[in-house]
C-alpha cells in the first residue's frame, strides 16, 4: 500500500472511531436513558431532571422515545428534548444546533405517525436555524391532518427560508390553507413575505384578497396606493371591514411617515364617505383628526 494512500485510509478509520466513540454514553448516562422508558414515575422523573445535563449527544437515544405510545414515557422525552433544543440554540453551539434540528426533521418522514410528527413539529420552532432545509415541514402544507400544524410551525420559525417555504405553499393550497398562510406572512413581518402578499391583494376572490391586502399594508409602500384604492373600491358586503381595515392600516402606514398627511387624509374621508361599518367611520373620523391640521 502506497503511504498516502494508507495515510488517508488510517485518517478515515480514525475519524470513524472518534465519531462512534463521541456519541458513546457512559454507564451513568445510559441507565438515565432506559430510566427515561421506565413505567415507574420515579424513574421518569429522574431521567427528565438529569438528561438534559448530557445535551445533544443523548438526542439520538432519546428520539425513539418520542413516538413511545405510553403518554408519560412521550411526554418526559419530549421536555428533555425541549431542553436541549434551548441549549443549542444559543451562540456558540451552532453545529449541535444543525445536529439536533436535523435529527428532529427526520422525524417528519411519510412513515412516522401523526403523533409522531406532532411532537417534532412542536420541537423544531426551537432550534430550526436560519440555512436549514426544511422541505419537509413544507410538504405537510399539502397534508390534510397536518396542514394546519406546519403552517404554525413554519410561522413559529420566522427565517427567512421559513417565510419562503409557506410563499411557496400558497401555489398549491387550497382556499382556507391560503388565507391560513396569508395571515402567518403577515405575522412575520418579514421582507421575504412582501412579493407573495402583493401578488395575492390582486387575486379575484375577495376573502384571499383581503387577507393579502392585510398583511401587505403594513409595509406602507407608496407604491401600493392605487393596489390599495382597488382592494376598497371591489369590496364585498362580507367583506367590507376587512377591506376597510386593511386600507386604514395601509393609511396609517404612509400617514406616519410623513410627508403624505395630505394624500392620507384624502383617503380617510374616502373610508368616512363610503363605509356602512360604524367601526371603519370612526377609524377614519380619528384618522382625519389627527393628520387633518397637518396637511
Amino acid at each position: 500500500m502506497k503511504p498516502s494512500i494508507f495515510l488517508r485510509t488510517l485518517s478515515i478509520l480514525a475519524f470513524l472511531i472518534v465519531s462512534q466513540a463521541s456519541h458513546a454514553l457512559d454507564w451513568e448516562t445510559t441507565q438515565l436513558v432506559r430510566k427515561l422508558g421506565s413505567s415507574n414515575e420515579a424513574d421518569r422523573v429522574e431521567a427528565r431532571q438529569l438528561l438534559p445535563r448530557e445535551g445533544a449527544k443523548v438526542v439520538p437515544d432519546i428520539l425513539p422515545y418520542l413516538g413511545h405510545k405510553d403518554a408519560g414515557v412521550w411526554w418526559t422525552a419530549d421536555k428533555v428534548l425541549a431542553d436541549i433544543c434551548n441549549q443549542v440554540s444559543v451562540p456558540g453551539h451552532e453545529g449541535e444546533r444543525v445536529s439536533v434540528a436535523t435529527q428532529l426533521m427526520g422525524l417528519l418522514e411519510p412513515e412516522s405517525s401523526v403523533e409522531l410528527k406532532e411532537r417534532a413539529l412542536r420541537l423544531l420552532p426551537i432550534v430550526v436555524p436560519e440555512n436549514l432545509d426544511i422541505s419537509p415541514i413544507g410538504a405537510l402544507l399539502q397534508d390534510k391532518e397536518l396542514g394546519m400544524k406546519g403552517r404554525s410551525a413554519l410561522q413559529s420559525i420566522g427565517t427567512g427560508n421559513a417565510v419562503n417555504t409557506l410563499a411557496t405553499g400558497l401555489l398549491k393550497a387550497d382556499k382556507e390553507m391560503q388565507i391560513a398562510i396569508l395571515d402567518s406572512l403577515d405575522k412575520s413581518r418579514h421582507i421575504n413575505a412582501i412579493a407573495a402578499l402583493r401578488g395575492f391583494s390582486s387575486k379575484s376572490d375577495p376573502e384571499i384578497r383581503v387577507a393579502a391586502a392585510r398583511g401587505l399594508a403594513r409595509w406602507g409602500a407608496l407604491s401600493d396606493l392605487d393596489l390599495f384604492k382597488w382592494v376598497w373600491q371591489e369590496r364585498t358586503p362580507e367583506t367590507e371591514f376587512e377591506a376597510g381595515n386593511a386600507f386604514l392600516l395601509y393609511v396609517d402606514e404612509i400617514a406616519a411617515e410623513g410627508g403624505n398627511t395630505g394624500l392620507a387624509v384624502e383617503m380617510y374621508e374616502t373610508v368616512f364617505d363610503q363605509a356602512k361599518d360604524p367601526v371603519l367611520t370612526g377609524a377614519a373620523m380619528m384618522g382625519m383628526a389627527k393628520y387633518g391640521d397637518s396637511r
